[in-house]
């Protein structure tokens, strides 16, 4: 008999031989007992099923004790040691403790996953326990750390090399077994298209209507909500998380809102505000600060009359007042002295939006050309 583990199913075979007859022979493996008949012959096998007609032993040492008797009455007895082990090891209780969402064919992680249970083996004894990650041996032990991504599972060895393989999806309730590690949100950024044209009291202004590029980068992305003024505009993930947000129509105050969701329920939020006036200013008016004498398709005045312009700006507000014609000017006060000349005006607001040039004898209600 070897002294190596015997893992299948563990017949042992006694031959019993005598010069003359033989009688009958008693087996003992451990507690069990077996009366053999051997009927008079001279020679005569006997097997026993360790595996099946045997008391398990818990250390997988069964102790055979063969006594054998002739019909003369002469006896002859042997003892022997069979190491077996007929089952392989076993785990239990086995749990886990981590943040895991199951999402496209995968398992998202944040932070680590532990594992944890128990194991036992009838027979030989436990070997070693090992968390296997891609075919690879990663840890040795429970408690067990998954903190990188891969697929895993989870063996229990015994003495004899019998094993035990878990899943990891066994263990989580998934269908996956290829963990996804994802430990960062996604990150939100501008790339193109926040230039404004002025900034005024920390708010900033546009004289267009802008087109924005940004970027939302994560590498297990789930959803994107983009929406300008409440609504939403984008809500379809992009290929290379860039998203263009078109704006044109939209005057004042406008607000532009990003919320993106990874696949293990990281959220990230961006915002951004800005005015945008791209209208010049209007209901121009203009006054004078004396009559003239209409005559010959002109007016006549006897001094320099001083005119005073007036427009509305719904915007960032005006920037000057100008007038062309014999004589070019602008002030922020929309006050000119005039020379004698044709004249039109303009107001111009802080952005640039300049109006139409208005003739100075329209707005003066004249006529005549001052």
């Amino acid at each position: 008999i070897s002294n190596a583990w015997v893992t299948s199913d563990g017949i042992l075979r006694v031959r019993f031989t005598d010069n003359e007859y033989l009688k009958d022979a008693l087996v003992t493996v451990n507690d069990s007992t077996f009366n053999v008949d051997l009927g008079s012959l001279r020679d005569s096998d006997y097997t026993v099923s360790l595996r099946d007609n045997v008391t398990r032993a818990t250390d997988g040492i069964y102790d055979v004790n063969v006594v054998v008797n002739d019909l003369a009455g002469n006896s002859y007895s042997i003892q022997d040691t069979v190491y077996a082990d007929f089952d392989a090891p076993e785990f239990s209780n086995l749990r886990y403790d981590g943040y895991i969402v199951e999402d496209a064919g995968n398992v998202y992680l944040r932070g680590d996953l532990i594992l944890n249970g128990s194991y036992s083996d009838i027979g030989s004894g436990i070997e070693s326990v090992e968390l296997i990650c891609n075919g690879a041996v990663v840890g040795t032990e429970l408690p067990a750390t998954i903190s990188d991504s891969g697929e895993y599972s989870l063996r229990v060895t015994d003495g004899a090399g019998l094993s035990t393989t878990v899943s990891i999806s066994s263990i989580l309730g998934t269908t996956s077994n290829n963990i996804v590690v994802d430990n960062s949100n996604p990150v939100i950024s501008e790339v193109s298209g926040f230039s404004p044209d002025l900034v005024d009291n920390g708010v900033e202004w546009y004289a267009s209507h802008p087109t924005f590029v940004i970027s939302v980068q994560d590498a297990n992305m789930r959803e994107i909500s983009v929406s300008v003024n409440g609504n939403v505009v984008i809500s379809d993930v992009s290929s290379n998380g860039l998203y263009t947000i078109d704006t044109a129509g939209l005057e004042g105050n406008v607000n532009i809102s990003v919320k993106a969701v990874d696949r293990v329920g990281g959220v990230s939020e961006y915002s951004y505000s800005y005015m945008s006036d791209t209208t010049a200013p209007v209901d121009i008016s203009s006054t004078i600060d004396m009559v003239g004498l209409p005559k010959d398709g002109h007016v006549f005045y006897d001094a320099a009359p001083l005119i005073s312009v007036k427009a509305l700006d719904k915007g960032v507000g005006i920037s000057e007042y100008r007038i062309y014609g014999s004589k070019e000017e602008s002030n922020i006060t929309g006050e000119f002295t005039l020379d004698t000349g044709e004249y039109y005006v303009s107001v111009v607001d802080r952005l640039g939006n300049e109006s139409q040039r208005v003739s100075l004898s329209d707005l003066l209600g004249l006529a005549y050309n001052a």
